[in-house]
C-alpha cells in the first residue's frame, strides 16, 4: 500500500496491516523483533534516483510489501541537504538480505 500524503516528506510503502495499526512493521519470521535484535539486524538499503523513477519502482515493490517480503520503504518526496536525487530506504533485517534481494 503506497502511503503518499502531500503534506509528509517521505511517501511510505507500508503492509496494510501495519499502516492501520494490527501488526508492527518490525519482524523477522513473523515475530516482533528485541531491542537487542533490532540494533544487531535491522537496516535499510539506500537507492538514490530521481523521483519518477522511484515512483515507478515502489509500485513495482509494493506486492514484495504487501506479501510481506520487504517489511518496509519510504522514499523521500524532492532532494535534501544539497543533493541532487531523491533517495529510498528499503527496510529488512539482515537475515533476510538475501531473499529480500
Amino acid at each position: 500500500m503506497i502511503v503518499n500524503e502531500k503534506d509528509q516528506h517521505f511517501i511510505f510503502v507500508f503492509h496494510p496491516e501495519t499502516y492501520y495499526g494490527l501488526r508492527t512493521p518490525i519482524r523477522y519470521q513473523g515475530r516482533q523483533l528485541t531491542n537487542k535484535e533490532y540494533l544487531e539486524h535491522w537496516g535499510k538499503w539506500i537507492i538514490m534516483g530521481e523521483r519518477k523513477w522511484l515512483d515507478e519502482l515502489a509500485v513495482k515493490l509494493n506486492p514484495y510489501v504487501e506479501r510481506g517480503t520487504i517489511s518496509t520503504i519510504k522514499y523521500s518526496r524532492s532532494p535534501v541537504h544539497g543533493l541532487k536525487e531523491c533517495a529510498m530506504l528499503v527496510f529488512c533485517d539482515d537475515r533476510d538480505r538475501d531473499r529480500v534481494w
